[in-house]
């Protein structure tokens, strides 16, 4: 049975109360991993198992470096074209995690007041 057959034959099951709702997404699940757009369970356990999902592994230095370089023009590129059509994007900051981390003193505010801002409501007494 094709897989659009399958679909119809589960969403009218469903409409018919021939199936249950936790059916329904055990018949779906089945759907999808049957069409490719999910993995079965067999095949996450055993990506879980290898270490799940990882990124390049570099067997040297230059290697790494030489990727990392790539990279970088990659995203230079991609930034240039962001900015030919005019849509803003954010860089990540130059600051350390350690400066992330740190506390920060609110700062007073009295001094940027907006016009018409009276200021708390406690200091009117």
């Amino acid at each position: 049975m094709a897989l659009q057959q399958r679909w119809d034959q589960v969403e009218q099951d469903l409409a018919d109360e021939l199936i249950t709702p936790q059916g329904h997404e055990k018949l779906l699940r089945a759907l999808f991993e049957d069409a490719g757009y999910l993995k079965t369970p067999e095949e996450s356990e055993s990506a879980q198992q290898e270490g799940g999902v990882q990124g390049p592994v570099f067997e040297t230095l230059e290697s790494c470096n030489k990727a990392h370089k790539e990279l970088s023009k990659e995203i230079k590129r991609l930034r240039s074209v962001l900015t030919q059509h005019g849509i803003p994007y954010s860089s990540p900051s130059e600051t350390s995690s350690s400066e992330h981390l740190g506390s920060k003193t609110p700062t007073d505010r009295t001094a940027e007041q907006l016009p018409g801002n009276t200021g708390l409501l406690g200091n009117t007494l």
